[in-house]
């Protein structure tokens, strides 16, 4: 299906540097580090809980020259989400992400409310309200959800926005549309395929999140599906939904022991 040349207003961007980084606190099994000790004399050392190879500095300082120490299961589980969100930091400063302003995108959204109405109406065609006709013609599953985990549930990620996006996305669509979404599901199949909480999941936020992306990346409208795509994990690590909450991470956090959590 062609893709439509509807260009969202432009917005201006803010220099493509990464987000501030955001710490993810696990819960973990008590369990000393399995093998044999960190050689320190190595450049590059593996992660012990991915096996991915880091640089030999960013371990140290992360543990704090405690190489040799044994990590219980918590502690790794720290390290090793540390290191993939360092890793991506690295990646979206790379790519010439923006730096998102949480405290605007509200009334970004609202600008294209109007486009996101004529995509429900289908006034307007839609990349993926087609990709999502597509999967129902394929599948005999009963729910929206069987049938999309087969075909690729990538795309329920708003790609660099992450989580924290998609359900800021999801929220705002639903409180600005319901009425319109509501009586159109009454005559719209594909609604009723999966219900008005899936489609707005599955069609409306990637709508959405494509047009805030154009406007990001001064991106044509296909070139801003592929960044959501490609950009999904890293939008999961810096932008997950508890990162508006937590307070930054701190190095000492790897190595302070939970009551009960020795190793």
């Amino acid at each position: 299906m062609e893709s439509s040349q509807v260009t969202p207003p432009s917005s201006p961007l803010l220099e493509p540097t990464p987000p501030p980084v955001d710490s993810q606190t696990q819960e973990g099994d008590d369990s000393p580090f399995d093998g044999d000790d960190v050689a320190i004399e190595s450049s590059q050392i593996e992660c012990p809980m991915c096996g991915q190879t880091v640089d030999r500095d960013f371990y140290l300082e992360f543990t704090k020259g405690r190489a040799k120490d044994r990590l219980n299961i918590t502690q790794q589980s720290r390290f090793c989400r540390r290191h993939k969100i360092n890793d991506a930091n690295r990646e979206w400063t790379s790519r010439g992400y923006p730096t998102i302003s949480w405290e605007s995108l509200e009334e970004r959204m609202s600008m294209h409310m109007p486009y996101l109405r004529r995509v429900l109406k289908k006034e307007q065609p839609s990349f993926f309200r087609q990709k999502l006709a597509d999967v129902a013609a394929r599948q005999k599953e009963r729910t929206l959800a069987q049938a999309v985990d087969k075909d690729n549930a990538s795309h329920l990620t708003p790609g660099y926005y992450g989580t924290r996006g998609a359900n800021i996305m999801n929220q705002f669509v639903i409180s600005n549309i319901a009425k319109d979404l509501r009586m159109q599901a009454k005559k719209d199949k594909l609604i009723g395929f999966g219900g008005v909480s899936a489609f707005v999941q599955t069609v409306l936020v990637p709508e959405l999140a494509t047009l805030l992306i154009m406007e990001d990346m001064q991106a044509s409208e296909e070139e801003a599906r592929d960044i959501l795509s490609e950009s999904v994990e890293i939008g999961d690590l810096i932008n997950d939904d508890e990162s508006d909450r937590r307070e930054s991470w701190r190095r000492d956090d790897i190595l302070v022991e939970d009551s009960g959590h020795e190793g």
